[in-house]
């Protein structure tokens, strides 16, 4: 007992100095997150939120001598906002930042990237036509083009913009905390001297750059030597990780040499550019031409491919490696630095990531010393963001997303067409806080017959009900009428118009007059009070129309129609059945005329901010109809309008 008590103190200092020097053996990482060489399994589990750890755990288990940071995202970035999940997330979501594959050339299907979805079952990585859950069509502006029925086009035309399931997907950490994937999260700050030219020559398999000279290199070596040996100098020289420049550089020339790769000849000297740096632009010539000015640009300029590997090898380290985003996740999302994104591709990380692993597995490196830079946000969803799925849940889906109306129109079911307001527009469904279509029809209108054409040949166009297109039935009063259009994707947009049908047989009719639920529109400046009502159609032997003022009181028939007044559709006994509040385009103050005293308040209103303006008379000024708001376009068709070189529409 007293031997095991003596040799038990005699052993407790070692302990004790091993503990002390494994802390001061630690490296501060980027921003200040801590990288301790022997961290135990719990420990560096810790450093993790909890939906990361499992995942962190079982790589750690697996694999020992890997090392793991949790960076801070927070507490790490120029923008300290972009720790956040959504706000970050929201940064990548500009138009052009985050692509995809979409069509050839020569117009068929572009590839997705190896192992974004699943393997073969051999183990091999499948490739497949980028499914549409993987392209924005609503979440940024200018995406997808409705009316042509395709994504809008982006860098050399083969691209399309990602949608925002698809970069959460791929942007969430926890998705690709696996071997497969933990790659894009390794540091390739330093040279690592385990990366040997053949190792190097490997992760160029595939390509016209494996176990190839590379051309200009005989300025530097005295005799061409081949790109692998270029790459372990140029990594070794400028600090970063000559695996991950062989991987670049087969992400962005793939197995053949393009035209940066081949030389752009420009006044007899030709420009190289391997590491496609500046390449960006609409259109295959655009992004050439940005290439080269990268590489005329350069000191020295890159006029051979070394000096095109090695002037590129040392942007991405000055820019990248060598300045805290020395991951390809970090290239990818911009969340760290004020630098722009290195790559567009949203699947570049995972490409280039299952590259590495690929490397460093069939060359038995694989479970050498590696640091892995885990970025950790917060108010980040509760689990990992789900796979981009089509409605169907079939996560291939490449169907058509158009579901946007071409036309719209209904009619009574003898085929008279019915007005309603505002004017149709396929971006305008009546299901937002702007309104419903409205339309209103005598009692005697029993059903409505739909006219509807979908944009896109493959949609379907159906009522929510379940009434049939040719016979929807109406009810007295309000009735709210669905009409969704079904794209083949399975996505819906619905319409709704809402008609309200009379409560008694007056056998009144606008003619070409147009109401909404709240106006009743289509006179003309002059107009009198009988001009007016000759305007409409009644019964005579069932109703009666009668125009009042804005006091409610009935006016004369040789007086002028005026914004503000009401149109009264009165039974025989002088009950009121419909009552509609006038507006006269361009008569803002009322007076039945649009005249400089109008332009004045119009005027007012555009220049205090919109402050002056409201209900009827702010209605009145919108002379422009392509307008929702009252503004300077308002004002120049009302000045047009005042020199006699321009209309005021009264229809809408």
């Amino acid at each position: 007992m007293l031997k095991f008590m003596k040799k038990k103190s005699v052993r407790l200092p070692v302990v004790l100095l091993l503990v002390f020097t494994m802390a001061f053996t630690v490296m501060i990482g980027w921003g200040g997150s801590v990288d301790a060489q022997a961290l135990d399994l719990e420990q560096t589990v810790a450093q993790f939120p909890e939906s990361y750890q499992p995942y962190i755990r079982e790589l750690k288990s697996k694999h020992p001598n890997w090392e793991f940071v949790a960076v801070n995202v927070k507490n790490t970035a120029v923008d300290s906002q972009a720790g956040d999940w959504n706000y970050a997330l929201g940064k990548e979501m500009y138009f052009k930042r985050c692509v995809v594959p979409d069509l050839k050339k020569d117009g068929t299907p572009s590839g997705m990237s190896r192992g974004a979805l699943d393997k073969k079952e051999n183990g091999s990585w499948s490739w497949y036509p980028t499914p549409t859950a993987w392209k924005d069509t609503d979440d940024v502006v200018g995406s997808y083009n409705w009316w042509e029925n395709k994504w809008v086009p982006l860098d050399t035309g083969e691209w399309c913009q990602a949608s925002k399931t698809a970069v959460s997907y791929v942007m969430d950490p926890r998705n690709w905390l696996n071997e497969d994937y933990v790659f894009m999260f390794k540091s390739n700050y330093g040279f690592d001297d385990s990366e040997t030219v053949d190792i190097v020559n490997s992760a160029l398999a595939g390509t016209f750059m494996c176990n190839a000279v590379c051309p200009g290199s005989s300025a530097k070596y005295g005799s061409d030597v081949s790109y692998a040996q270029v790459l372990c100098d140029v990594g070794k020289l400028y600090g970063v990780s000559a695996v991950h420049l062989a991987t670049r550089l087969v992400q962005e020339k793939g197995q053949n040499p393009d035209a940066l790769a081949n030389g752009v000849t420009i006044n007899g000297v030709k420009y190289y550019n391997y590491f496609n740096i500046g390449a960006s632009g609409s259109g295959q010539e655009e992004v050439i031409n940005n290439g080269v000015k990268e590489a005329m640009n350069a000191n020295p300029a890159w006029t051979s491919p070394y000096l095109a590997i090695d002037g590129g090898a040392k942007k991405i380290a000055a820019n990248y490696t060598n300045g805290g985003r020395d991951t390809l996740y970090f290239q990818k999302f911009n969340v760290l630095g004020s630098f722009a994104p290195y790559m567009q591709n949203l699947l570049a990380p995972l490409t280039e990531g299952t590259k590495l692993h690929d490397t460093y597995l069939s060359n038995g490196v694989f479970d050498n010393r590696y640091i892995f830079r885990i970025p950790v946000y917060e108010n980040m969803p509760e689990s990992p963001c789900p796979v981009p799925m089509g409605p169907s849940g079939n996560y291939r889906d490449t169907s058509n997303p158009n579901n946007k109306l071409a036309s719209f129109s209904f009619a009574d079911l003898s085929g008279n067409g019915i007005s309603f307001t505002p004017t149709f527009n396929t971006d305008y469904t009546g299901t937002d806080n702007r309104g419903t279509y409205y339309a209103k029809v005598p009692y005697g209108v029993e059903a409505l017959k739909i006219n509807a054409a979908p944009i896109a040949g493959t949609s379907s166009v159906y009522i929510a009900s379940g009434a049939p297109l040719d016979n929807v039935p109406l009810e007295v009063g309000d009735n709210v009428i669905d009409v969704v259009c079904k794209s083949q994707y399975g996505t819906t947009r619905t319409y709704r118009i809402t008609v309200n049908r009379s409560t008694t047989d007056t056998g009144f009719e606008l003619n070409e007059l147009q109401t909404n639920n709240t106006y009743i529109n289509g006179f003309s400046i002059g107009d009198t009070v009988s001009t007016a009502v000759g305007r409409m159609i009644i019964d005579s032997e069932r109703g009666v129309i009668k125009i009042l003022n804005s006091a409610k009181q009935e006016k004369p028939g040789d007086a002028l129609i005026c914004t503000g007044d009401y149109v009264d559709v009165c039974k025989l006994d002088g009950t009121v059945d419909m009552e509609y509040p006038v507006v006269l385009y361009g008569d803002v103050n009322g007076d039945g005329k649009a005249d400089l005293f109008d332009y004045a308040i119009i005027k007012k209103h555009c220049w205090s901010g919109g402050q002056t303006l409201g209900g009827i008379g702010l209605e009145a000024a919108n002379v422009y109809p392509a307008s929702q708001d009252v503004d300077i376009f308002d004002m120049a068709v009302f000045k047009k309008y005042m020199w006699g070189s321009g209309a005021i529409s009264q229809r809408r």
